[in-house]
């Protein structure tokens, strides 16, 4: 018994010998393979032997798979120009490393090359939900930021207001939404900007009334006879001309205050009308904000005066940036001005140049352009050598000057432009994709 025990772990001992030699040779013999189907994998390659070189680096691949091993593969099928299997390859990738921004980044390349940029814009996205770094990534998407594509051509286009936009087709209006789709047919003579989601319209007959946003017909100035036109509706409130004045009514249809010679549009609570020369501002409820001694306030394309507080208004041969109490802002008289879309900065003319001020009339950017636009959602249009283009708000060229005629960003990074002939919608890639 003893004799037994002792000879147990010897037997033991010989058995563990022979197996790690028999491992180890079997080990060096899987690593010989390994090898020698790389190497003749990367010859394949080299040579342009496609089929030869995946099947090797198939047979490698079942022998030790790794992450540089795959991301060798992804790139032999990329420089080989098989896209479709390196894209495939590169998703396969993802399901195995769904955070590894080296396959991220190579395959942005792909599409970036390819001009897919949708398709990159898409894989950031999805990059940013699983929480991958992305700052690798950061000089591709800076190049890629400001890449844009168009979509439908129209005669004649007005600004987004509302969510909307006027467009003519056919020499009759109707309107698109933020990003470019028709929702109301072109079957008007005029239309006015969306706000609450009622546009006032005058229709084929001349008659005049209110549409909500498919187009029906919605609201009439009820018991007003004569109406010739109307201004875009807020909180019930709008203005219409009757053929011999300009009105203000309420949603009752009942006159608040009229016999205007000229009135804007009533919107964000203030509407401004001319008797005779001189120009003033009113509230909804038809009393005076400003004095009446202006010579004329500044107007923009949906027929507003007012916003963030400010507006601009013509006295003594110059305009001037006044706040909603008549209040000058700043005694810098400027040759010309655009109202603000929003509480950045608006577009003002000065010594034969445009340049941009803030709400508290400092400038942001002297004057240097030919002609510009106020900011809108983080961009400007802006004219130099007879071009229009945009620039964003770091002060940077963002969108080359290349158009004939150009319109305000809306919040889906949307803008009308004009090259030789139509309007077409530039879309940024970066929120339309």
């Amino acid at each position: 018994m003893k004799r037994y025990k002792l000879l147990v772990p010897a037997v033991l001992i010989a058995l563990f010998a022979v197996s790690v030699y028999m491992i180890y040779g079997s080990n060096a013999d899987i690593e010989d393979q390994y090898k020698e189907n790389l190497e003749a994998a990367r010859l394949y390659a080299r040579q342009g032997i496609i089929v030869d070189a995946a099947e090797s680096y198939g047979k490698t691949l079942e022998i030790r798979n790794s992450f540089e091993l795959q991301m060798e593969i992804a790139e032999f099928y990329r420089d080989g120009g098989e896209l479709d299997k390196a894209v495939n390859w590169g998703y396969e990738m993802l399901g195995d490393y769904p955070k590894s921004s080296e396959v991220y980044l190579y395959l942005m390349e792909i599409f970036a090359q390819a001009k897919d940029y949708a398709a990159c814009f898409q894989l950031f996205d999805t990059m940013q939900k699983r929480g991958a770094p992305t700052e690798p990534l950061a000089e591709l998407m800076e190049e890629l930021d400001d890449l844009y594509f168009f979509h439908g051509g129209y005669e004649d286009v007005s600004v987004f207001g509302g969510g909307y936009c006027a467009v003519m087709t056919n020499g009759a209006w109707g309107f698109v939404n933020e990003e470019g789709r028709r929702v109301v047919k072109s079957r008007f003579a005029e239309v006015g900007a969306f706000r609450q989601d009622l546009a006032p319209v005058l229709d084929g007959e001349m008659q005049a009334y209110f549409i909500d946003t498919a187009g029906n017909k919605k609201k009439t100035a009820l018991g007003v006879e004569n109406v010739r036109k109307l201004g875009c509706i807020e909180d019930g409130v709008y203005t219409l001309y009757n053929g011999d004045a300009w009105d203000l009514y309420n949603g009752d249809n009942e006159l608040i205050v009229g016999g205007f010679d000229e009135a804007s549009s009533f919107m964000n609570g203030a509407v401004a009308v001319r008797r005779g020369e001189k120009w003033s501002v009113l509230g909804g409820d038809g009393a005076a904000l400003t004095p009446d001694t202006y010579d004329g306030v500044v107007r923009d394309e949906k027929g507003a005066v007012y916003r963030s507080d400010r507006l601009f208004v013509l006295e003594n041969g110059g305009y001037y940036l006044i706040d909603g109490s008549g209040r000058k802002v700043t005694e810098t008289k400027f040759e010309d001005a655009r109202l603000f879309n929003d509480a950045t900065y608006a577009a003002v003319k000065s010594g034969g140049k445009w340049g941009f001020i803030d709400t508290d009339g400092k400038y942001f950017i002297d004057p240097e352009y030919d002609a510009a636009r106020s900011f809108s959602n983080g961009f400007a249009a802006v004219k130099t050598d007879g071009k229009w283009g945009f620039i964003d708000a770091e002060k940077q060229l963002a969108i080359e000057n290349s158009f004939e005629d150009a319109k305000d960003f809306n919040s889906r990074g949307c803008a009308f432009v004009r090259g030789g002939g139509d309007w077409e919608l530039l879309k940024l890639y970066k929120f339309n994709h």
